[in-house]
Parts: C-alpha cells; structure tokens; sequence
C-alpha cells in the first residue's frame, strides 16, 4: 500500500494535493503512510504525525449483503458528474441503505472537491474491520465520482485478494464503468497475504522497482493457479451460508448478521470481543 499510494502521489497533476483519503473500518497497514490511512485510533494514534492526518469517510456497511440493490435513474450521473444536490436528494431517500451510500459518496465528494487529496484508498470488502461489505453501487459511484475529480482511486486486495471471494480479485465482482458505460479499473491494487508476496498493479511506470525472493514468487503463482481453477469457493459458500443462517435463527441473541462469499465467513455478536 505505500508503494501504491507513492505511485499516485508522484503521478498526480496537482503539485500540491498531499493527502489521502481513507475510510471508517479500514486497516491498510502498519508502515508510515499506510498506518495513518487505518481507521482504528489504537493502532493509528500513537505514531500519527501532527499535520499529515488523513481524512476518513463514512463507510456505508451493507449489513445483509445478498442481492445487489439496484441504482435508481440518475445516481451513478449525479456521481460522474459531481451534482452535490443530486446526491443530497439520494442522501434523503426513505431506502436506509441507498441514502446510507448516498451520505458517504456526498461527504467523500465534498472532500476531494478541495483537490487536497491525490487518491483514495479503500478495501473491496472490510476485512480486518470485521468483514464488512458495501454494495456494488457504492463503488460503481466511488470510482466515478473520483474520476471527476481527477483523484487516483486504490482498491487495497492484500485481506481479500487472490481468490477469497471466489475471483482473483475481489473487486471485479464490482464490474466498474466509465460514465459511458464501458468497463473501468481502478488505478492500482495492492495484494498480499495469499500472494506469499507483496503485489502492486497499477497504471504507472514504477521508478524504484524492487525484487522479491524467488520461492515468494513461485508460492504465489501457485496459489493463484489453484484459486483460478474450478468452483471450490462457490461450493464452499453454498455449504456455510444455509448453516449460517440456521445458527442465527437458533440463536438470535447471540449471532447477527450471517454473511458468506466464497472463504470470507463471519457474522456480529452483540457484545465486543
């Protein structure tokens, strides 16, 4: 992640946007730059530099992720094209989820328009956070919406990455557009963990590359090979998710919220750990 966000830093046209913007829930690291993007005060606070605090947004949890809720007309335009009263209207919506989403792409568009920010980082699902989902509209919106201001979006895969949730990377079940319509990208995204090594693929040359230990490289192909070949995801989902939900209707007072994609298993007790 601060090889990523170097990247975006040195790439972006505004001489003076030194800052980045993160969101509640999310851990991207224990480095400099990485540790003051993690949400938690307990691991960020005690090493967090006076003057280079970052900005973190609402993060809009989708609870029971499922069913992907569907953009009403005008939301993704509204985010293409930087209408803050437009999103204000979405903000007000009776549907809790949609104004919820609304909220948070509204105050992340309120930010980036001080053009202080040269990218924003972001976990495809929260998973240290506690595995917390957003829908696919929120980040169909994000990635638009940081397209208008010209602000260099990260998808942080290093919890996710590499065949968690069934697909290579998590995000592509985003399926991400352009205001046009076409297919878009973010402009990097980091890996790790099932990679056996750390990853950044991104749109930029890189001016500082550094080498990784062969065997790292070999175990990651690997992996990667073997997550990319049949359904065992899926067919793992498909097991746990019903037993899931059968322990939390068994159990009410004690499991909320059960949720399952591909390995990433979880649900929320009522009380902290």
């Amino acid at each position: 992640n601060e090889k990523a966000m170097l990247l975006c830093k040195l790439n972006c046209t505004r001489p003076l946007a030194n800052r980045v913007l993160a969101f509640e829930g999310g851990f991207h690291g224990r480095t400099l730059l990485s540790l003051h993007a993690t949400h938690s005060p307990s691991k960020r606070a005690p090493f967090e530099l006076a003057g280079y605090e970052l900005g973190f947004m609402p993060f809009p949890v989708w609870n029971h992720p499922g069913v992907e809720p569907a953009a009403p007309s005008g939301f993704y335009a509204a985010c293409a094209s930087g209408d803050a009263a437009e999103l204000e209207r979405f903000a007000a919506d009776d549907d809790p989820l949609l104004a919820q989403d609304a909220r948070s792409l509204l105050a992340t568009h309120q930010q980036l328009a001080t053009g202080d920010y040269f990218c924003v980082i972001i976990e495809p699902m929260q998973s240290e956070g506690g595995d917390r989902y957003a829908t696919e509209r929120f980040y169909r919106a994000l990635r638009l919406l940081t397209r208008f201001h010209d602000t260099f979006l990260v998808f942080d895969e290093v919890q996710v990455g590499f065949g968690l949730g069934g697909p290579f990377a998590w995000h592509s079940m985003f399926r991400l557009l352009t205001s046009r319509g076409q297919p878009d990208y973010p402009d990097a995204v980091t890996f790790a963990k099932r990679a056996q090594v750390g990853v950044v693929m991104s749109r930029f040359d890189d001016p500082e590359p550094v080498p990784a230990h062969g065997a790292s490289l070999v175990r990651g192909r690997l992996h990667a090979e073997m997550m990319s070949t049949g359904h065992a995801a899926a067919r793992i989902e498909a097991l746990v998710r019903p037993k899931l939900a059968d322990i939390a209707a068994a159990f009410p007072h004690l499991v909320q919220h059960p949720r399952a994609t591909g390995y990433a298993l979880a649900f929320d007790v009522p009380t902290p750990a």
